[in-house]
């Protein structure tokens, strides 16, 4: 008997399903990747498109809030200067002079030692000197560079020293000392604006201004938690920053007035 044998087939048809099924999960696997690819890349720029809007926003918000507070200043009189700090130091010199008693010829010391004060003051007149900035809830000011009065020179508690025997001339040299101690005083005061002791205690006593009269009119509006104070004669801001309401820093009663004082400078 012949054997029969049985053959068995794969049809075209479950052939042609099996392709399209792995096509079409080709295709999907494809889409998602393109997918996953689109959002790696979209996403920074999304998230940069949204910083810049928000740093134009805050950056709008700062320029007006720095045009509020410079708009406020300037109804401060300018007609007046605001005195912020004092410092006083002692003032010396001597003369050598010829001292003749009995023919016999000697050298003779006339010397004078005089208390000074020196007063520093902020010119309030040139608007154009002075600029606020706001950012990070701190105002950034640029004052004018300090000023002092003409040195006051406490002549009657002066003290005067004789060495060398007997002067007959005392009151020429004292005069003539006098004149020499005033260009000294004005030297001194040139100098001790630039000491950081004098423009520490300015810039309290100008924060503390700012404070009480601009800031704290303001709080309603703006939140301001600090201020930061240069001189135009300085190249950066301190690391100091003054909190807004909380100027509790110490400093020697002498070199900070109670409160700032407006001189009048018409």
């Amino acid at each position: 008997m012949a054997s029969q044998q049985k053959v068995v087939g794969v049809s075209t048809e479950s052939n042609t399903g099996y392709c399209l099924y792995l096509v079409l999960i080709f295709i999907i696997a494809a889409a998602v990747l393109v997918y996953i690819a689109y959002l790696m890349v979209s996403a920074p720029a999304r998230t940069m498109d949204s910083a810049l809007i928000n740093a134009r926003k805050l950056l709008q918000t700062e320029i007006k809030i720095t045009e509020k507070i410079t708009s406020e200043f300037s109804t401060i009189d300018g007609r007046q200067d605001l005195l912020v700090c004092s410092e006083y130091s002692f003032l010396s010199d001597f003369k050598t002079i010829a001292v003749t008693k009995l023919a016999v010829t000697s050298k003779g010391y006339f010397a004078l030692r005089v208390p000074v004060e020196y007063n520093f003051y902020v010119p309030m007149n040139d608007r154009k000197q002075w600029h606020f900035k706001y950012s990070d809830a701190t105002v950034w000011v640029d004052a004018p560079a300090l000023k002092c009065l003409t040195p006051n020179i406490k002549w009657r508690d002066s003290e005067e020293f004789i060495y060398g025997g007997l002067l007959i001339d005392s009151e020429k040299s004292s005069e003539e000392l006098k004149d020499m101690l005033l260009k000294q005083a004005k030297v001194s005061a040139s100098a001790s604006a630039r000491s950081d002791n004098v423009r520490h205690a300015a810039r309290i006593s100008l924060a503390k201004f700012l404070n009480e009269w601009l800031f704290l009119k303001l709080k309603n509006e703006l939140q301001i938690n600090a201020v930061a104070i240069k001189f135009n004669d300085e190249n950066n801001y301190p690391p100091v920053l003054f909190a807004v309401a909380k100027l509790k820093i110490p400093v020697e009663k002498r070199e900070q007035p109670e409160s700032p004082v407006i001189i009048d400078n018409k």
